[in-house]
Protein backbone atom coordinates (compact mmCIF):
# COMPACT_ATOMS: atom_id res chain seq x y z
CA UNK A 1 0.00 0.00 0.00
CA UNK A 2 1.24 3.51 -0.83
CA UNK A 3 2.09 5.65 2.25
CA UNK A 4 0.24 8.93 2.75
CA UNK A 5 2.47 11.74 2.48
CA UNK A 6 2.54 14.11 5.66
CA UNK A 7 3.58 17.44 5.75
CA UNK A 8 4.25 18.71 9.13
CA UNK A 9 5.59 22.66 9.09
CA UNK A 10 6.58 25.24 11.48
CA UNK A 11 7.41 28.78 10.27
CA UNK A 12 8.96 30.67 13.75
CA UNK A 13 12.13 32.92 12.83
CA UNK A 14 13.36 32.30 16.32
CA UNK A 15 17.26 31.44 16.85
CA UNK A 16 17.52 31.63 20.57
CA UNK A 17 15.89 28.30 21.06
CA UNK A 18 18.98 26.85 19.68
CA UNK A 19 21.05 26.95 22.99
CA UNK A 20 20.56 24.34 25.38
CA UNK A 21 19.67 21.24 26.09
CA UNK A 22 16.34 19.81 25.51
CA UNK A 23 14.56 16.02 26.60
CA UNK A 24 12.89 14.41 24.92
CA UNK A 25 14.83 15.83 21.82
CA UNK A 26 12.61 16.68 18.98
CA UNK A 27 14.33 14.37 16.56
CA UNK A 28 13.56 11.89 19.05
CA UNK A 29 9.96 12.57 19.39
CA UNK A 30 9.74 12.30 15.35
CA UNK A 31 11.24 9.48 14.97
CA UNK A 32 9.11 7.50 17.94
CA UNK A 33 6.00 9.24 16.06
CA UNK A 34 7.64 7.74 12.56
CA UNK A 35 7.63 4.21 14.25
CA UNK A 36 3.82 4.00 15.46
CA UNK A 37 2.71 5.50 12.38
CA UNK A 38 4.84 3.10 9.50
CA UNK A 39 1.95 3.85 7.09
CA UNK A 40 2.87 7.23 6.88
CA UNK A 41 5.74 9.23 4.83
CA UNK A 42 6.52 11.77 7.23
CA UNK A 43 8.06 15.08 6.17
CA UNK A 44 9.21 18.44 8.40
CA UNK A 45 9.38 21.71 6.82
CA UNK A 46 10.85 24.44 9.34
CA UNK A 47 14.12 25.37 10.38
CA UNK A 48 16.76 23.24 11.73
CA UNK A 49 16.15 23.40 15.55
CA UNK A 50 12.06 22.32 15.47
CA UNK A 51 13.20 19.10 13.98
CA UNK A 52 16.74 18.14 16.31
CA UNK A 53 17.89 17.26 19.20
CA UNK A 54 19.44 20.39 20.30
CA UNK A 55 22.54 19.67 21.90
CA UNK A 56 23.86 22.98 23.07
CA UNK A 57 24.22 24.66 19.65
CA UNK A 58 24.96 21.90 17.78
CA UNK A 59 21.85 19.56 16.38
CA UNK A 60 21.07 15.85 16.10
CA UNK A 61 18.34 15.23 13.10
CA UNK A 62 15.91 12.27 13.37
CA UNK A 63 16.13 9.19 11.51
CA UNK A 64 13.06 8.04 10.24
CA UNK A 65 11.70 11.16 8.79
CA UNK A 66 12.74 13.51 5.92
CA UNK A 67 13.34 17.16 7.12
CA UNK A 68 13.98 19.92 5.01
CA UNK A 69 15.83 23.06 6.44
CA UNK A 70 14.34 26.50 6.13
CA UNK A 71 16.47 29.57 6.68
CA UNK A 72 15.26 31.40 9.71
CA UNK A 73 14.59 34.40 7.04
CA UNK A 74 12.38 32.36 4.81
CA UNK A 75 9.14 34.05 3.48
CA UNK A 76 5.37 33.10 3.36
CA UNK A 77 6.43 32.18 -0.18
CA UNK A 78 9.41 30.46 0.53
CA UNK A 79 7.24 27.82 2.56
CA UNK A 80 4.40 27.66 -0.23
CA UNK A 81 7.40 26.78 -2.80
CA UNK A 82 8.74 24.22 -0.04
CA UNK A 83 5.51 22.48 0.29
CA UNK A 84 4.51 22.75 -3.34
CA UNK A 85 7.64 20.21 -3.66
CA UNK A 86 6.53 18.05 -1.16
CA UNK A 87 3.23 17.18 -2.70
CA UNK A 88 1.78 16.32 0.78
CA UNK A 89 -1.97 14.83 0.79
CA UNK A 90 -2.50 15.73 4.70
CA UNK A 91 -0.48 19.27 5.69
CA UNK A 92 -0.47 20.12 9.28
CA UNK A 93 0.19 23.44 11.05
CA UNK A 94 2.38 22.88 14.36
CA UNK A 95 3.23 26.44 15.96
CA UNK A 96 5.72 27.37 18.55
CA UNK A 97 6.55 30.52 20.55
CA UNK A 98 8.37 33.25 18.55
CA UNK A 99 10.37 36.13 20.12
CA UNK A 100 8.92 39.28 20.53
CA UNK A 101 5.57 39.00 18.38
CA UNK A 102 3.42 35.62 18.45
CA UNK A 103 2.83 35.44 15.17
CA UNK A 104 3.44 33.06 13.18
CA UNK A 105 0.25 31.27 13.91
CA UNK A 106 -1.38 33.85 11.01
CA UNK A 107 1.60 32.75 8.69
CA UNK A 108 0.35 29.18 8.89
CA UNK A 109 -3.22 29.48 9.07
CA UNK A 110 -2.75 31.53 5.22
CA UNK A 111 -0.49 28.39 4.09
CA UNK A 112 -3.23 26.17 4.77
CA UNK A 113 -5.87 28.22 3.13
CA UNK A 114 -3.81 28.13 0.03
CA UNK A 115 -3.04 24.51 0.04
CA UNK A 116 -6.75 23.62 0.98
CA UNK A 117 -7.97 25.64 -1.94
CA UNK A 118 -5.57 23.05 -3.72
CA UNK A 119 -7.51 19.97 -2.40
CA UNK A 120 -5.00 19.22 0.49
CA UNK A 121 -6.35 18.05 3.41
CA UNK A 122 -4.97 20.90 5.46
CA UNK A 123 -5.08 21.07 9.93
CA UNK A 124 -4.24 24.31 11.39
CA UNK A 125 -5.80 26.99 13.24
CA UNK A 126 -8.34 29.28 11.31
CA UNK A 127 -7.12 32.56 10.54
CA UNK A 128 -9.69 34.29 12.35
CA UNK A 129 -8.14 32.15 15.61
CA UNK A 130 -5.11 33.33 14.84
CA UNK A 131 -5.98 36.97 14.46
CA UNK A 132 -8.16 36.97 17.72
CA UNK A 133 -4.99 35.41 19.70
CA UNK A 134 -2.41 37.12 18.76
CA UNK A 135 -4.03 40.64 19.41
CA UNK A 136 -4.64 40.61 23.12
CA UNK A 137 -8.04 42.83 22.68
CA UNK A 138 -8.89 40.77 19.91
CA UNK A 139 -8.86 37.87 22.79
CA UNK A 140 -10.97 39.75 25.10
CA UNK A 141 -13.30 40.90 22.28
CA UNK A 142 -13.35 36.93 21.32
CA UNK A 143 -14.09 35.72 24.86
CA UNK A 144 -17.00 38.39 25.26
CA UNK A 145 -19.14 36.96 21.99
CA UNK A 146 -18.44 33.22 23.56
CA UNK A 147 -19.76 34.06 26.99
CA UNK A 148 -16.77 33.42 29.20
CA UNK A 149 -15.12 35.53 32.58
CA UNK A 150 -12.98 37.78 31.33
CA UNK A 151 -10.93 40.75 33.19
CA UNK A 152 -11.86 43.77 32.05
CA UNK A 153 -9.14 45.72 30.15
CA UNK A 154 -8.60 48.64 28.13
CA UNK A 155 -6.33 49.10 24.93
CA UNK A 156 -3.40 51.45 24.57
CA UNK A 157 -2.75 52.18 21.12
CA UNK A 158 0.81 54.23 21.61
CA UNK A 159 0.74 56.08 18.38
CA UNK A 160 -2.64 57.75 18.82
CA UNK A 161 -1.15 58.05 22.82
CA UNK A 162 1.62 60.61 21.20
CA UNK A 163 0.12 61.65 18.10
CA UNK A 164 0.50 65.57 19.67
CA UNK A 165 3.98 64.76 20.49
CA UNK A 166 4.31 64.20 16.20
CA UNK A 167 2.60 66.64 14.87
CA UNK A 168 4.96 69.59 15.46
CA UNK A 169 3.22 71.79 17.15
CA UNK A 170 -0.04 71.50 14.87
CA UNK A 171 -2.24 69.38 17.30
CA UNK A 172 -2.37 70.88 20.63
CA UNK A 173 -4.84 69.03 22.81
CA UNK A 174 -4.85 65.43 23.03
CA UNK A 175 -8.09 63.56 23.71
CA UNK A 176 -7.09 60.40 23.26
CA UNK A 177 -4.90 60.63 26.22
CA UNK A 178 -8.07 62.09 28.12
CA UNK A 179 -10.21 59.19 26.81
CA UNK A 180 -6.95 57.02 28.29
CA UNK A 181 -6.53 58.93 31.24
CA UNK A 182 -10.72 58.74 31.94
CA UNK A 183 -10.61 54.92 31.32
CA UNK A 184 -7.51 54.19 33.51
CA UNK A 185 -9.68 55.81 36.60
CA UNK A 186 -12.63 53.71 36.19
CA UNK A 187 -10.28 50.47 36.98
CA UNK A 188 -10.24 48.62 39.61
CA UNK A 189 -6.50 47.95 40.80
CA UNK A 190 -4.21 46.50 40.36
CA UNK A 191 -4.01 45.95 36.94
CA UNK A 192 -1.96 43.73 34.82
CA UNK A 193 0.06 46.06 32.34
CA UNK A 194 1.44 44.20 29.20
CA UNK A 195 2.44 44.44 25.26
CA UNK A 196 -0.53 43.47 23.16
CA UNK A 197 1.03 41.89 21.20
CA UNK A 198 3.76 40.56 22.60
CA UNK A 199 5.36 37.23 23.22
CA UNK A 200 5.38 35.45 26.39
CA UNK A 201 3.95 38.41 28.54
CA UNK A 202 6.67 40.71 27.22
CA UNK A 203 6.74 43.73 29.50
CA UNK A 204 4.48 42.33 32.28
CA UNK A 205 3.96 44.84 35.45
CA UNK A 206 1.76 44.66 37.82
CA UNK A 207 0.66 48.41 38.78
CA UNK A 208 -1.31 49.92 41.69
CA UNK A 209 -2.97 52.95 40.62
CA UNK A 210 -3.72 55.08 37.61
CA UNK A 211 -1.24 57.83 38.39
CA UNK A 212 1.81 55.09 37.67
CA UNK A 213 -0.16 53.61 34.43
CA UNK A 214 0.02 57.29 33.25
CA UNK A 215 3.86 57.17 34.34
CA UNK A 216 4.69 53.90 32.00
CA UNK A 217 2.98 55.91 28.98
CA UNK A 218 4.59 59.12 29.28
CA UNK A 219 8.09 57.76 29.36
CA UNK A 220 10.54 56.91 27.02
CA UNK A 221 9.85 53.10 27.39
CA UNK A 222 6.37 53.45 26.11
CA UNK A 223 6.90 52.19 22.58
CA UNK A 224 4.45 49.84 22.11
CA UNK A 225 0.72 49.34 21.99
CA UNK A 226 -0.15 48.25 25.88
CA UNK A 227 -3.14 46.58 27.50
CA UNK A 228 -4.15 47.04 30.98
CA UNK A 229 -5.96 43.94 32.48
CA UNK A 230 -7.52 44.20 35.86
CA UNK A 231 -5.69 41.85 38.05
CA UNK A 232 -8.21 38.32 38.60
CA UNK A 233 -7.22 37.42 41.93
CA UNK A 234 -7.85 33.62 42.74
CA UNK A 235 -6.07 30.18 42.04
CA UNK A 236 -3.92 30.16 38.85
CA UNK A 237 -4.11 27.77 36.40
CA UNK A 238 -3.19 26.11 32.90
CA UNK A 239 -5.12 23.63 30.51
CA UNK A 240 -4.72 22.92 26.78
CA UNK A 241 -6.83 22.13 24.13
CA UNK A 242 -5.66 19.29 21.51
CA UNK A 243 -7.18 18.08 18.52
CA UNK A 244 -9.43 19.21 15.74
CA UNK A 245 -13.29 19.68 15.23
CA UNK A 246 -15.29 17.41 16.13
CA UNK A 247 -12.58 16.02 18.26
CA UNK A 248 -11.28 18.16 21.14
CA UNK A 249 -10.01 17.11 24.37
CA UNK A 250 -9.84 19.72 27.05
CA UNK A 251 -7.56 18.92 29.59
CA UNK A 252 -8.49 19.40 33.07
CA UNK A 253 -6.91 22.33 34.86
CA UNK A 254 -2.84 22.25 35.64
CA UNK A 255 -2.73 24.18 38.77
CA UNK A 256 0.31 27.11 38.78
CA UNK A 257 1.68 28.29 41.95
CA UNK A 258 2.56 32.20 41.96
CA UNK A 259 5.04 34.63 43.59
CA UNK A 260 4.47 36.92 46.25
CA UNK A 261 2.91 39.56 44.14
CA UNK A 262 0.12 37.21 42.61
CA UNK A 263 1.95 36.92 39.27
CA UNK A 264 3.03 33.06 37.80
CA UNK A 265 6.27 31.98 38.89
CA UNK A 266 8.19 30.95 36.35
CA UNK A 267 11.82 31.00 38.66
CA UNK A 268 10.47 29.02 41.92
CA UNK A 269 7.02 28.00 40.88
CA UNK A 270 5.63 24.49 39.88
CA UNK A 271 2.53 23.07 37.08
CA UNK A 272 0.99 20.31 38.71
CA UNK A 273 -1.92 18.42 37.70
CA UNK A 274 -4.76 17.38 36.73
CA UNK A 275 -6.56 19.09 39.00
CA UNK A 276 -10.27 18.11 39.65
CA UNK A 277 -12.28 18.99 42.47
CA UNK A 278 -15.69 18.83 42.39
CA UNK A 279 -18.40 21.48 42.50
CA UNK A 280 -16.09 23.74 40.89
CA UNK A 281 -17.49 23.48 37.70
CA UNK A 282 -14.61 22.07 36.16
CA UNK A 283 -17.04 20.10 33.44
CA UNK A 284 -18.80 22.91 32.28
CA UNK A 285 -15.59 25.13 31.75
CA UNK A 286 -14.31 22.10 29.31
CA UNK A 287 -17.44 21.64 27.29
CA UNK A 288 -17.83 25.49 27.00
CA UNK A 289 -13.80 25.30 25.76
CA UNK A 290 -14.61 22.77 23.40
CA UNK A 291 -18.01 24.79 21.74
CA UNK A 292 -15.47 27.87 21.79
CA UNK A 293 -12.72 26.33 19.94
CA UNK A 294 -14.88 24.89 17.27
CA UNK A 295 -16.73 28.32 16.88
CA UNK A 296 -13.22 30.26 16.37
CA UNK A 297 -11.55 27.59 14.96
CA UNK A 298 -8.89 26.01 16.72
CA UNK A 299 -6.69 22.55 15.39
CA UNK A 300 -3.64 20.98 17.10
CA UNK A 301 -3.03 22.36 20.37
CA UNK A 302 -3.78 25.65 22.00
CA UNK A 303 -2.98 26.89 25.73
CA UNK A 304 -4.90 28.73 27.95
CA UNK A 305 -4.36 30.75 31.16
CA UNK A 306 -6.75 30.44 33.24
CA UNK A 307 -8.01 31.74 37.37
CA UNK A 308 -10.66 30.57 39.23
CA UNK A 309 -12.28 33.50 41.03
CA UNK A 310 -15.25 33.64 43.49
CA UNK A 311 -16.36 30.63 42.32
CA UNK A 312 -16.34 31.15 38.68
CA UNK A 313 -13.25 30.32 35.81
CA UNK A 314 -11.90 33.33 34.13
CA UNK A 315 -10.42 32.73 30.85
CA UNK A 316 -6.49 34.85 30.81
CA UNK A 317 -5.44 34.43 27.91
CA UNK A 318 -5.16 31.73 24.83
CA UNK A 319 -1.80 31.12 23.05
CA UNK A 320 -2.59 29.10 20.28
CA UNK A 321 0.80 27.45 19.98
CA UNK A 322 3.03 24.89 22.42
CA UNK A 323 3.26 26.11 25.45
CA UNK A 324 5.73 24.86 28.38
CA UNK A 325 3.47 23.11 29.56
CA UNK A 326 2.24 20.95 26.81
CA UNK A 327 5.29 18.33 27.27
CA UNK A 328 3.76 17.60 30.17
CA UNK A 329 0.22 17.29 29.26
CA UNK A 330 1.62 15.39 26.65
CA UNK A 331 3.06 12.81 29.10
CA UNK A 332 0.35 12.99 31.26
CA UNK A 333 -2.22 11.76 28.32
CA UNK A 334 0.48 8.85 27.61
CA UNK A 335 1.39 10.24 24.50
CA UNK A 336 3.95 12.01 22.31
CA UNK A 337 4.15 15.80 21.66
CA UNK A 338 3.69 14.79 17.67
CA UNK A 339 0.83 12.29 18.44
CA UNK A 340 -0.97 15.31 19.43
CA UNK A 341 -1.57 16.41 15.44
CA UNK A 342 -1.29 12.80 13.58
CA UNK A 343 -3.67 11.55 15.77
CA UNK A 344 -6.25 14.38 14.09
CA UNK A 345 -5.91 12.08 11.11
CA UNK A 346 -7.49 9.34 13.18
CA UNK A 347 -10.97 9.29 12.80
CA UNK A 348 -12.43 7.70 16.33
CA UNK A 349 -9.49 9.74 18.52
CA UNK A 350 -9.90 9.23 21.99
CA UNK A 351 -11.23 12.14 24.69
CA UNK A 352 -8.52 13.28 27.07
CA UNK A 353 -10.74 15.27 28.82
CA UNK A 354 -11.81 13.04 31.67
CA UNK A 355 -9.00 13.30 34.11
CA UNK A 356 -9.73 9.42 35.13
CA UNK A 357 -7.76 9.05 31.92
CA UNK A 358 -4.78 10.80 33.08
CA UNK A 359 -1.45 10.15 35.39
CA UNK A 360 -0.21 13.26 37.83
CA UNK A 361 2.76 15.09 36.12
CA UNK A 362 4.86 18.09 37.91
CA UNK A 363 7.05 20.61 36.33
CA UNK A 364 9.72 22.31 38.44
CA UNK A 365 13.25 23.73 38.27
CA UNK A 366 16.01 22.24 39.61
CA UNK A 367 19.62 23.88 40.18
CA UNK A 368 23.31 22.88 40.15
CA UNK A 369 22.86 19.74 37.67
CA UNK A 370 25.74 19.74 35.24
CA UNK A 371 25.74 18.77 31.74
CA UNK A 372 27.42 15.55 32.93
CA UNK A 373 24.69 14.47 35.11
CA UNK A 374 21.89 14.59 31.99
CA UNK A 375 22.21 11.26 30.65
CA UNK A 376 21.92 9.71 34.69
CA UNK A 377 18.29 12.16 34.26
CA UNK A 378 17.22 10.71 31.51
CA UNK A 379 17.67 7.30 32.49
CA UNK A 380 15.04 7.52 35.21
CA UNK A 381 11.58 6.46 34.42
CA UNK A 382 9.76 8.99 35.68
CA UNK A 383 11.61 12.23 34.58
CA UNK A 384 9.41 12.46 31.45
CA UNK A 385 11.28 15.85 30.22
CA UNK A 386 13.50 18.91 31.00
CA UNK A 387 14.76 21.72 29.32
CA UNK A 388 18.96 22.47 30.34
CA UNK A 389 21.08 25.77 29.67
CA UNK A 390 23.94 27.06 30.90
CA UNK A 391 24.15 31.27 30.74
CA UNK A 392 26.72 33.29 32.48
CA UNK A 393 28.06 30.65 34.65
CA UNK A 394 24.55 29.64 35.95
CA UNK A 395 22.57 26.69 35.06
CA UNK A 396 18.70 27.29 34.79
CA UNK A 397 16.58 23.83 34.46
CA UNK A 398 12.93 22.69 34.05
CA UNK A 399 12.37 19.18 34.71
CA UNK A 400 8.94 17.45 34.40
CA UNK A 401 8.06 14.19 36.19
CA UNK A 402 5.15 12.22 35.34
CA UNK A 403 3.30 8.74 34.78
CA UNK A 404 2.10 8.73 38.26
CA UNK A 405 -1.65 7.11 39.40
CA UNK A 406 -1.66 8.52 42.49
CA UNK A 407 -0.49 12.13 43.90
CA UNK A 408 1.37 10.62 46.75
CA UNK A 409 3.89 8.83 44.25
CA UNK A 410 5.24 12.42 42.71
CA UNK A 411 5.82 13.25 46.06
CA UNK A 412 7.76 10.34 47.04
CA UNK A 413 9.35 10.99 43.13
CA UNK A 414 10.61 14.42 43.72
CA UNK A 415 11.98 13.34 47.11
CA UNK A 416 13.66 10.82 45.44
CA UNK A 417 15.36 13.37 42.89
CA UNK A 418 16.55 15.56 45.96
CA UNK A 419 18.23 12.49 47.21
CA UNK A 420 19.90 11.51 43.88
CA UNK A 421 21.13 15.06 43.50
CA UNK A 422 21.23 16.75 46.97
CA UNK A 423 20.36 20.72 46.87
CA UNK A 424 18.90 20.68 43.08
CA UNK A 425 15.06 21.25 44.68
CA UNK A 426 15.09 24.18 46.50
CA UNK A 427 12.66 23.56 50.11
CA UNK A 428 10.10 26.32 49.09
CA UNK A 429 9.77 24.27 45.28
CA UNK A 430 9.61 20.57 47.68
CA UNK A 431 7.03 22.08 50.06
CA UNK A 432 5.00 23.43 47.52
CA UNK A 433 5.15 19.75 45.40
CA UNK A 434 3.88 18.64 49.13
CA UNK A 435 0.94 20.70 49.34
CA UNK A 436 -0.39 19.65 46.09
CA UNK A 437 0.17 16.19 46.44
CA UNK A 438 -1.45 15.73 50.02
CA UNK A 439 -4.48 13.95 50.18
CA UNK A 440 -5.40 17.30 52.86
CA UNK A 441 -4.12 19.91 51.09
CA UNK A 442 -3.51 23.23 52.47
CA UNK A 443 -3.58 24.35 48.87
CA UNK A 444 -4.39 22.55 46.14
CA UNK A 445 -5.54 19.19 45.15
CA UNK A 446 -5.48 17.04 42.61
CA UNK A 447 -8.40 14.77 41.61
CA UNK A 448 -8.15 12.68 45.09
Amino acid sequence: MEKRKIVLFNTSSSEAVVTGIGYPGDADELDAAARKHPEYDITVIAAEYFFSNRLNGTFERPKLVTCVKMPYTASLDDYMATIEAADPDVLISIPTVSRIVDWNTITEAIICEKFAKKGVKTFSHSLEAALACYDKAGTHEALEKAGFHHARYLKIDCSMYKTVDKSRGILTVNVYREYIRHGLEKMTYPVILKDNTGSGSLGLQKVFCAEDVLKVLDSDLFDNDLIAEEYISGDQFTTEIHGCKGHYSVLPPFSLTMNDEGITDSARGIKFGPYYRPGMGIEQLQESLKKFAGQIGLNGVANIDLAYHDGEWYVIEINPRWSGATVLLATCEGRGLFDIYLDMLDETQRDYSDPETLTYGCVFRMSGIGRDQLETLKEIPFVKCFEWGEYAGHVIMAVGIGGFREKEELYDAARRLEEMFPGSVAGETMEKIRCVCAKTPTGFTGRG
